[in-house]
């Protein structure tokens, strides 16, 4: 491109200002299911395994799931009643 080769402070600015555009929502969502996930038990790590497990998860994560992309399944997961509610238990320990 255009830029090719040019390392000034105002073109690095931009770049750095357009990944953040373009990766930063689900470098963000990636970041608060592991937050969260982190938080979980055993036993609620279990149950979590359990609920992607079942029909119902997996045919949301066949719809929802893109490959690099996982902002929106992460989202769709969240929003799953089984799965919203272990992972929404942890956010209020």
């Amino acid at each position: 491109g255009s830029g090719r080769g040019r390392l000034d402070e105002a073109f690095l600015a931009r770049y750095e200002r357009r990944w953040q555009e373009q990766l930063g929502p689900d470098l963000r969502a990636g970041d608060w299911l592991r937050q969260t996930v982190t938080r979980c038990s055993d036993a609620e790590i279990d149950l979590l395994v359990r609920a992607v497990a079942g029909e119902d998860v997996q045919a949301l994560i066949r719809r929802a799931g893109r490959f690099n992309w996982h902002r929106d399944l992460i989202l769709a997961l969240a929003r799953h009643p089984r799965v919203a509610t272990l992972l929404f238990r942890t956010l209020f320990r």
